[in-house]
């Protein structure tokens, strides 16, 4: 079976953890006899990487609501059958051709279903739209849902999880709100992050080490703010463990360092202790660092996974509620409550500055548990990744039982001819049916001229009236044109005559 695998990868910005995401729950798929096919932004591939030897282009979502709106309305006129809506050009018509080439689609996993990120929203569902009118079957694996989300979101969440046949997402508050949008869906299920069965050496031997990933988004925060909270809060641990300082970034464009390569060094300008500032890494690189390291502190959602399964103890620091919704749900899977520490609870809103002895009471505690923290994360691990793998497992029988039934309808449908579906009967799909090629060929009106094409290589679908397909984004007419006289030729019989 060929899986189409839709994650946030390949992109401008080299993102670790969702790049993590795609290549571990490709492997699982391989693992399991599928071959697979991402689809990719087809930006870039991070830092030394290469373009995949067989990729789908992800559909490209306009930033502003009304835009996707408008947007997603013209791809719904294409799948009912108006295949001018949009241009010839557009990249919805390539996707819809190669996306017949495979027999599932699986949405990996992430924190994009929200309405910071509503272009992805619309462009998942959009996916799942095209799946569906193919007959595909659709599965969405390890998300997280909401907090934020608009009318219009909510209602595009709510169709898109109606669409796949087998939902997951990765954390209770978003178990809770998939279940509130859809209560009759038959297979909603709480997972993991598919990015713990990433293929890393998590038993890697330690360093006395600080692994430190801040991200570059200071709100509700002043970015100054920030910037002196940080450095005082890595000062103090610095200080009661007497271990170096690395900054590793997760999140950054490996030609133009910004992101959290520009947050690092700005945090690490104030600090008192000297600190490594490393440049962005491939995700299997960046995971084993903090796997190698004593310690770790981070504003992100991933580096709190990859502490739990190689043991490190971290201290997470959450800015507002999204970010804590996806870390206090990772963080209760491995069996750990309200282990995560609000900014809020950190900063002074009268100075600006970090707020000792919160700051003090925090570290302390997290010096104190250390080898505790440690060995209660190992102890679970095992159960945990076998969670992981039975999800996976879930996945491929709900495709293979997808599979079985389209190949029986299938079967069925070449038993009885009349329940058949219609043939392209266009001499550009067959073109064994083309007639004799003449110098000169007029396109008649509704039947413009057909290249050759390969036999069954045919990107749009059935027209709905007449069962044909309309090629060259012309669409068929099925009103019956005027009829107009036949002119006579001159000095034919009866020419001229009352």
């Amino acid at each position: 079976m060929r899986v189409a695998l839709l994650c946030n990868v390949d992109q401008a910005v080299y993102r670790v953890g969702d790049e993590a995401i795609g290549i571990a729950s490709a492997a699982q798929l391989r693992q399991r006899g599928h071959e697979v096919v991402m689809i990719s932004r087809q930006e870039k591939y991070g830092p030394g990487g290469q373009p995949h030897a067989e990729s789908i282009p992800a559909l490209t979502f306009p930033w502003p609501l009304d835009e996707r709106d408008r947007y997603l309305a013209e791809i719904r006129k294409v799948l009912s059958g108006n295949h001018v809506a949009l241009p010839a050009k557009d990249k919805l018509f390539k996707i819809m051709n190669q996306l017949r080439g495979v027999d599932a689609l699986v949405i990996g996993g992430g924190g994009s279903l929200n309405s910071n990120f509503g272009w992805l929203v619309y462009e998942r569902l959009a996916t799942a739209l095209v799946a569906s009118f193919l007959d595909i079957p659709v599965v969405l694996s390890g998300q997280s849902l909401g907090p934020f989300l608009l009318l219009s979101d909510r209602a595009a969440l709510k169709e898109l999880l109606e669409l796949c046949q087998l939902v997951g997402v990765r954390d209770a508050d978003s178990y809770r709100l998939a279940t509130q949008l859809c209560p009759e869906h038959p297979a909603i299920f709480q997972t993991l992050d598919d990015a713990v069965l990433l293929d890393a050496d998590w038993d890697h031997p330690k360093a006395n080490r600080i692994s430190v990933t801040l991200g570059d988004n200071a709100e509700p925060f002043t970015e100054h703010d920030y910037v002196s909270i940080m450095a005082a809060l890595i000062d103090g641990l610095a200080q009661r463990t007497d271990a170096e300082v690395e900054f590793v970034p997760h999140m950054a464009d490996p030609d133009r360092p910004r992101s959290d390569v520009r947050i690092h060094k700005l945090v690490a300008a104030q600090m008192s202790h000297q600190a490594t500032l490393l440049p962005i890494e491939q995700a299997v690189d960046a995971t084993t660092r903090l796997a190698a390291s004593r310690w770790a502190l981070t504003t992100r959602f991933h580096p709190v996974v990859f502490g739990l399964l190689s043991g490190t103890p971290v201290l997470p620091i959450t800015l507002g509620r999204y970010a804590r919704s996806r870390v206090d749900g990772a963080l209760a899977n491995w069996g750990r409550s309200n282990a995560s520490v609000p900014l809020a609870a950190l900063w002074d809103p009268a100075t600006g500055a970090l707020r000792a002895d919160v700051a003090d009471a925090v570290l302390d505690a997290l010096v104190a548990g250390a080898d505790a923290e440690r060995s209660a994360a190992l102890a679970v691990r095992a159960e945990r990744l076998d969670a992981a793998g039975r999800w996976w497992d879930q996945v491929v029988a709900v495709l293979d039982e997808a599979s079985d039934t389209a190949d029986d309808s299938d079967r069925a449908d070449a038993s009885n001819p009349a329940e058949a579906p219609p043939r392209c009967h266009t001499r550009r799909c067959h073109p064994r049916q083309r007639r004799p090629a003449r110098r000169t060929r007029r396109a008649r009106p509704g039947r413009p001229l057909h290249r050759r094409r390969r036999r069954g290589d045919c990107p749009l679908p059935l027209c709905t009236g007449c069962r044909r397909r309309p090629h060259g984004g012309v669409d068929h007419a099925h009103a019956e044109p005027p009829r107009l006289p036949r002119p006579r030729r001159p000095g034919r019989a009866g020419a001229g005559l009352g």
